[in-house]
């Protein structure tokens, strides 16, 4: 065996003798996400990818349930808490773009947060921000649930279908701009007599994604402001 090639196996040995903590697994299971999506990422994928055995995966995580929390926990970390120097409307306005920003940044990311509870630390604060806004702009306390439950279900399902466009154009090998303009062709050569107002509204199938997520917030934003007025 030649020099190179032995110096290549003592350091791949090694690294995978580095030792094993949360850290490195969520950071490894991060990278997997990215790589293979959340469907695809199994607890025996990710040993291999730490270079251990599943047995020895499980003296630190119990199943895949806790290791979506500790990856819910990890995008979460990245996000940072409303500025409270702005009005309570861009607050959650601030907050939303920069959320969407950081979900589209991690593939399945939303969905990660739709099938984990958010209940460990830094999404505990982020829900307490986001109720505290609420309340500074006088929400009574049973509406600050209720509508901040509305916010974070528009925000994640909203990223949600944007991932799953932007993932079906690219299994198809092509844009998501092209997958709006193909439907816009379709709804266009629909039967004039049986689907009119579908053919009305085909120019509209391409439209501008930010513009539609910043429509959506806006309308529940109105809303609440004229909740609080009444």
């Amino acid at each position: 065996m030649s020099t190179k090639k032995s110096n290549e196996k003592k350091q791949s040995k090694n690294k995978s003798r580095e030792p094993l903590n949360i850290e490195k697994i969520v950071q490894t299971a991060l990278e997997l996400l990215n790589e293979v999506g959340l469907q695809q990422l199994t607890t025996r994928r990710l040993a291999e990818a730490l270079g251990i055995r599943s047995a020895s995966l499980y003296w630190h995580i119990r199943d895949k349930a806790e290791l979506l929390q500790l990856l819910s926990e990890s995008i979460c970390s990245k996000l940072h808490l409303p500025d409270p120097g702005l009005s309570w409307q861009d607050q959650v306005l601030s907050f939303a773009m920069q959320y969407r920003a950081t979900l589209l940044s991690i593939r399945d990311s939303a969905v990660v947060l739709l099938e984990t509870p958010p209940l460990t630390p830094k999404r505990l604060l982020l829900s307490g921000a986001m109720f505290e806004v609420l309340f500074n702009a006088g929400f009574p306390p049973k509406e600050i649930l209720m509508a901040s439950m509305l916010i974070n279900d528009y925000m994640l399902s909203f990223v949600k279908n944007e991932m799953h466009m932007s993932q079906m154009a690219q299994s198809q090998g092509i844009s998501a701009q092209e997958v709006m303009n193909n439907a816009k062709i379709f709804f266009s050569n629909l039967p004039p007599d049986q689907y009119p107002t579908l053919i009305s509204l085909a120019d509209y199938m391409t439209y501008d994604i930010d513009e539609h997520y910043n429509y959506g917030l806006q309308i529940l934003l109105d809303s609440f402001k004229k909740r609080l007025q009444e």
